[in-house]
């Protein structure tokens, strides 16, 4: 599994390097890098709460 991911990667790093304009290469980096980051934290805050909805609502049949 690992051997077919090395070499996109190695190839992508390889780019960025070679790139001349790495500042703009960095910054589209971190944006994506935050943007999943978002992603993430928003997935999870949905989670909990669908997970607080679903507790109250399991509370509130009990009563």
């Amino acid at each position: 599994m690992l051997a077919s991911f090395a070499p996109p990667i190695l190839f992508f790093q390889h780019t960025v390097d070679v790139e001349p304009n790495l500042p703009v290469v960095r910054w589209l980096l971190s944006i994506i890098s935050t943007k999943q980051w978002i992603l993430m934290k928003m997935s999870r805050i949905d989670a909990m709460k669908r997970e607080m909805e679903g507790k109250a609502a399991w509370g509130h049949r009990r009563l």
